[in-house]
């Protein structure tokens, strides 16, 4: 692992140990998560190792700003990304490319290059994962402690069809990776939503 992908490591390692014990989806998992998911898209994909440095640094710092705003962490993070690579005099169109790359993830995606779909499949691959429905019960708890939105099962059901109704892989390495089990949770979700409003209408 080079020098600045190391740097920027520790650095976002020792901001996660002073986040606040809420955010329990958006915490160092997640970001860890997401960087072994680049380094395996990128793997799988026609990039530079230049490129390959970029989508790290990008991945590292994506959801850092999450602390500080949450509607608008995307630009914080990539504001504090600007920071941190700037003292470390890294060039200053790279550090362009890398907040590029975190303002990719922002949704609804749209990624305009392979890079920023290897950035967006990353953040969302936790749709076509085998642990999805431990990993929105996290994220429903999160937003009740940042934001106080309480949701009932049926509503959660229904916000998180429709997320995974409007997102799915844009890489075809994510698509053969992910696609399939992200079917799986979609189906698991309408089958409890039917079970929800069954239930409610038999009270």
């Amino acid at each position: 692992m080079n020098r600045i992908i190391v740097e920027v490591s520790n650095y976002v390692k020792k901001l996660f140990e002073t986040n606040p014990s809420f955010f329990r989806y958006h915490n160092f998992y997640h970001t860890k998560e997401v960087v072994d998911i680049v380094e395996d898209l990128a793997e799988n994909s026609v990039i530079s190792e230049g490129d390959r440095e970029l989508l790290l640094i990008a991945a590292w710092f994506h959801d850092i700003g999450y602390p500080e705003t949450i509607p608008y962490h995307e630009e914080k993070s990539a504001e504090k990304a600007e920071e941190f690579l700037s003292e470390k005099n890294y060039p200053p169109d790279k550090i362009a490319a890398v907040k590029k790359l975190i303002l990719s993830t922002k949704v609804p995606q749209s990624p305009e290059n392979i890079l920023e779909q290897i950035m967006c499949d990353a953040d969302i691959a936790y749709i076509g994962k085998k642990d999805f429905m431990g990993r929105i019960n996290q994220l429903r708890e999160e937003w009740g402690n940042t934001l106080q939105k309480e949701f009932s099962d049926a509503d959660w059901y229904n916000t998180n069809i429709h997320f995974l109704e409007s997102n799915s892989f844009h890489t075809e390495y994510a698509k053969t990776r992910f696609g399939q089990t992200r079917k799986e949770n979609l189906a698991e979700l309408r089958k409890l939503l039917e079970k929800e409003k069954t239930n409610h209408n038999s009270k």
